[in-house]
């Protein structure tokens, strides 16, 4: 809180009575008695932080890598059919 207060009368500055003649203004500034104290934890620790993404990559690479078995089986399966199918032309 701010209390402005423009040519005030019979003012004491520094012990001394200033008269209403005083050419200047005064501000008081008002502070709450109290102090918050407020603490911050890190959300992660660098251990976790590292074992989340770690499981994160795991993930992701083991479905790219299942992928990529389903379509090699995939691939392999049609060379057999097309040996297969050339084998009973002859």
């Amino acid at each position: 809180m701010v209390l402005v207060s423009i040519g005030a009368k019979d003012v004491e500055v520094a012990g001394k009575n200033v008269s209403d003649s005083a050419p200047f203004g005064q501000t008081i500034f008002y502070f709450p008695s109290r102090v918050v104290v407020s603490k911050e934890n890190y959300f992660y620790t660098v251990l976790s932080l590292l074992a989340e993404i770690g499981g994160y990559v795991g993930l992701l690479l083991g479905v790219s890598l299942f992928h990529l078995a389903a379509g090699l089986s995939q691939i392999i399966e049609r060379q057999i059919r097309k040996f297969e199918g050339r084998q009973d032309d002859t």
